[in-house]
């Protein structure tokens, strides 16, 4: 899903900030989800940026609950990619660094 998001920022600028972005950046990649084991631990942890390899890696905290009759039970909790997140990281994170 953080890959679509990222993907519609990209698509909604201009072409030649797209092309640009393509060309001249640190690309953003996603990485696998990250396992928390508690609903406290998800609900303080936040998306992971880390270098490697000239991109940055983006994983998401998720969270899994147990089947059961509880009010939470069998449900899937993923931390997503905010769109103005994504677009900030393109026009502006993303850029070479000044040496």
């Amino acid at each position: 899903i953080n890959d679509i998001i990222f993907h519609r920022a990209l698509d909604s600028l201009p072409s030649d900030i797209r092309r640009a972005y393509k060309t001249n950046t640190r690309r953003l990649e996603f990485g696998k989800d990250r396992e928390c084991s508690s609903g406290v631990e998800w609900l303080y942890k936040d998306l992971e940026f880390t270098p490697k390899d000239g991109a940055i890696v983006v994983h998401s905290p998720k969270l899994k609950s147990g089947a059961g009759d509880g009010r939470y039970s069998g449900k899937f909790y993923c931390t997503l990619l905010p769109m103005s997140r994504a677009l900030e990281y393109i026009l502006v994170d993303s850029l070479p660094k000044a040496a």
